[in-house]
């Protein structure tokens, strides 16, 4: 839940930060501010934006872990051509941070 709104995020194990995209800001309430900070994703070079009014289930900022905003839309859309609904990803840093393990036999995430 993010906002009190039902939200999908991919587990890329690849990806070293926590990411909303930031064209879904309005929908789930979150506010955002550009930064000059930028890291390199698919779609090349892209700005980092610091996020505010968010809210987790999860809570991860006792663990030092705050998502960045980013501009996902690529990404959004490319499993949304596939009737998948994506507003963020969680990254290695989340992963790490929750002591996670995927269990791919299983098919399950599990969080400490």
């Amino acid at each position: 839940m993010l906002n009190d709104r039902s939200a999908n995020l991919l587990i890329d194990t690849g990806a070293a930060s926590y990411l909303l995209d930031i064209n879904q800001a309005t929908d789930y309430k979150f506010k955002y501010r550009k930064t000059d900070l930028t890291f390199a994703g698919v779609g090349g070079l892209s700005h980092r934006y610091v996020l505010s009014k968010y809210k987790f289930n999860h809570d991860t900022t006792s663990l030092g872990i705050y998502p960045h905003g980013a501009d996902l839309k690529f990404v959004v859309e490319s499993f949304s051509q596939s009737g998948i609904e994506v507003v963020g990803v969680l990254g290695s840093d989340f992963l790490k941070a929750n002591n996670a393990i995927i269990d791919y036999k299983h098919n399950n995430l599990i969080i400490r």
